[in-house]
């Protein structure tokens, strides 16, 4: 099953080393280890829209229409029905441009 890595942790591969996983990524797994969730399958939990990453949205199982939804109640934009991967760019292109949440004492 695919899951999402929480937090950036290191997770023992099939020849018994430790490999790095970021957090964000999306990796397929026979169980759900430690510091990841489900995205897809019977566990699989809700998707936050307001900070997932680019992988796990376009990777993870949930209904386009809550996404649809989202956008426009957060960034009141329109998503007509483009699919799933030009939804998705919608969203994280507007994220990159949303101002209402920049500190601008850190930008500069």
């Amino acid at each position: 099953m695919k899951c999402v890595c929480v937090r950036d942790c290191y997770i023992r591969n099939t020849e018994g080393r430790p490999q790095h996983f970021s957090a964000g990524q999306v990796e397929e797994f026979k169980k759900v280890p430690n510091h990841f969730r489900a995205i897809e399958g019977k566990k699989a939990g809700p998707v936050d829209f307001d900070t997932a990453q680019e992988q796990e949205l376009r990777e993870a199982e949930y209904d386009l229409d809550e996404l649809k939804a989202f956008i426009e109640k957060r960034y009141d934009k329109k998503a007509r029905n483009r699919g799933k991967e030009k939804t998705v760019d919608l969203l994280l292109d507007s994220r990159y441009r949303d101002i209402d949440n920049v500190d601008l004492n850190k930008v500069l």
